[in-house]
């Protein structure tokens, strides 16, 4: 009968801060039972869903489920690989199904991300659409799936660079979903863990705002629950564009107990010790005076578990599928609620110690009055200094682009750059309240690209910061902001152009 498998869990999602409900979802298993767990592993998903009018939440919800439910409960006759594949293509036709009844869930889809942990270091690996499995070894990423969107196509024809993907206009455009289409094709990989890797589920509101050296580094900083925490945080800070979901997987004391002539090694050894200990004890009862120990100075015990006030990595309630037939839908991870089908519901969005101390009676004490000393002012804790702000040059105030012309930003900064530090660059559309960054770069310039973000079109403010890396892979501000500037990306002939804003900038 199989052990089970010992890992660290982390789970977090977020809505963001541009989107008012979460399309995301999450969902993962844990067989309680040791040989269902030893014939089919344990599951962690990710699901991104679209569609609007809820439609999106719907999709995600029913991917997990469904998936989870095929998996575990399906052809039992399927190798992992194989149940995985199948799993995911009936999801898709339940999805396809349900959008096709019913005309408020019309094009509604779903991405996936779904990995399978097995034995002692097999990992299945499956995804539909951009939503992304990472491992990380050695402080050292590596993109595990390959996106299914417009971008990749492009890169793989060298059309376009990986840098200028990550600001193209149509970089949120995937090519493949659940849902949209009757059938799908679902990417398997297959890997072989080591001890201490790490591994990162997330959908693109993540991927596509933090870089892939910050979550190596925040992943092999910290343990899974605060990783995924700082993710998530990390990428609201820089604007939170779309919905953030990640679960992390880690191997704080290696893969799986000891196995084989190994654990039968090991079980020898702890027999060993305690029949030393036995002797040990009959020889203190039989004769303790001859065993009277040395007086010495006292050991320290490190404690076998930590305090009741330490922080404890939280504890997960694993989904659990309940066995055909009473149910076909397995129990979800708490909190996230489960949208009532057929009809959508709601989105889920000291003070010091007093000693006594005995006075021995001796000759009167010589009372010496010492000069009272002038006060002293004590100079305040110096303010670090701010370095010079970058200076915009193009484009100029209120210049005008049309729909085609590449907007190219550059400025010029007379310091130089460290090799921690970064140019931020700010900017936001004359609708927004506050600037998001949009790009952190090294170089002086940045490519917007042909068209405005989301093809939005009007009055856009921008400037830039000098910003470093701390060891929290968060940024800090180092250099003073940049005045800022203003540009106008025309709209189409056939729109009406909005009346110019005026008034100070933002």
């Amino acid at each position: 009968m199989a052990e089970k498998i010992k890992f660290e869990v982390g789970k977090a999602s977020h809505p963001g801060r541009k989107r008012d409900h979460n399309e995301d979802s999450l969902g993962f298993f844990e067989p309680e039972d040791p040989d269902q767990l030893a014939e089919r592993g344990a599951i962690y998903i990710v699901a991104d869903g679209m569609g609007g009018h809820e439609a999106g939440a719907v999709a995600s919800d029913r991917a997990w489920r469904k998936v989870i439910d095929e998996y575990y409960y399906g052809d039992p006759a399927l190798g992992i690989k194989e149940s995985l594949e199948r799993a995911i293509k009936i999801a898709n036709e339940e999805i396809y199904g349900l959008a096709s009844r019913n005309p408020t869930w019309a094009g509604m889809g779903s991405t996936i991300v779904a990995a399978v942990l097995h034995g002692e270091n097999e990992l299945y690996v499956a995804n539909v659409g951009d939503s992304r499995a990472y491992l990380v070894r050695a402080d050292e990423i590596r993109q595990i799936t390959k996106d299914h969107s417009w971008v990749r196509q492009q890169i793989d024809a060298a059309n376009l660079t990986p840098e200028e993907a990550k600001r193209h206009p149509r970089r949120s455009a995937i090519t493949r979903s659940l849902g949209r289409r009757p059938d799908v094709q679902v990417d398997v990989f297959e890997e072989e863990l080591q001890p201490d890797d790490k591994l990162i589920l997330c959908s693109d509101g993540l991927s596509d705002v933090v870089r892939d050296e910050e979550i190596a580094k925040i992943a092999s900083s910290y343990k899974a629950q605060e990783a995924v925490q700082k993710m998530v945080d990390l990428a609201n800070h820089r604007g939170g564009p779309d919905n953030i979901t990640a679960i992390a997987l880690s191997y704080p004391t290696g893969i799986a107990a000891p196995t084989g002539v190994l654990k039968w090694i090991v079980g020898l050894g702890i027999l060993a010790v305690v029949a030393m200990a036995v002797i040990v004890g009959l020889e203190y009862i039989i004769a303790p005076k001859q065993l009277t120990p040395t007086p010495g100075p006292t050991p320290i015990i490190t404690p076998t578990t930590p305090p009741a006030t330490a922080a404890m990595p939280p504890t997960f309630t694993p989904v659990s599928p309940t066995p055909r037939p009473m149910s076909p839908t397995p129990t979800p991870v708490p909190p996230t609620p489960t949208p009532t089908l057929p009809t959508p519901t709601s989105a889920r969005p000291q003070v010091a110690p007093t000693s006594t101390i005995a006075l021995t009676p001796g000759p009167p004490a010589v009372v010496t009055t010492l000069p009272t000393p002038s006060p002293t002012t004590l100079a305040p804790s110096p303010t670090p200094t701010l370095l010079p702000a970058p200076t915009l040059s193009e484009p100029v105030d209120e210049v005008e682009f049309v729909r085609g012309q590449e907007v190219v930003l550059r400025w010029e900064w007379t310091e130089t750059l460290g090799p921690d530090m970064r140019f931020s660059v700010l900017m936001r559309h004359e609708e927004q309240e506050s600037h998001i960054e949009i790009g952190c770069v090294t170089s002086k310039e940045y490519s917007l690209g042909h068209e405005p973000p989301s093809s939005k079109y009007g009055h856009y403010f921008w400037k830039v910061v000098v910003v470093r890396e701390v060891e929290d892979a968060t940024v800090q501000e180092v250099s003073k902001l940049s005045e800022e500037q203003r540009f106008w990306w025309l709209w189409p002939k056939e729109v009406p152009r909005p009346t110019r804003t005026t008034g100070p900038p933002h």
